[in-house]
């Protein structure tokens, strides 16, 4: 999304319920997060990457106002509230099931294309 279109800023604006200056202080703030270690129960550590506050409520509003309001096959149990990888996994698994492998890709998101998303978010806000 061009954030020196005002048109696409308004656009987000009314989508989010939020102020377009909030909007384009969360662009700037993009990447802005900060690390963090977090002490597992096993003793080792998870990495926080957490956002600044003003991105973090972006994340936050654009998931209640877009993302989950966007119809998902029932099988997707990933992005949805109050749903896990633990449900996930009872789909796949029965009473003679010994494990679940789980996995993480790591840095899988960068692999999807700014034209790509931009096409698929049109697709939907505009029901092109």
């Amino acid at each position: 999304m061009d954030m020196n279109n005002d048109s696409a800023i308004r656009l987000l604006a009314d989508v989010l319920v939020w102020p377009k200056e909030k909007i384009k202080k969360a662009y700037d703030l993009r990447d802005d997060y900060k690390m963090m270690k977090k002490l597992k129960k096993d003793g080792s550590y998870r990495i926080i990457h957490e956002p600044n506050p003003t991105l973090k409520e972006f994340q936050k509003r654009f998931l209640k106002y877009f993302l989950y309001r966007i119809s998902l096959d029932k099988s997707i149990k990933g992005c949805r509230p109050k749903s896990s990888h633990i449900n996930n996994a009872k789909l796949h698994s029965n009473k003679n099931t010994r494990f679940v492998l789980r996995l993480d890709l790591k840095d899988a998101f960068p692999s999807v294309k700014k034209e790509y998303l931009q096409f698929i978010l049109r697709k939907i806000l505009f029901k092109e």
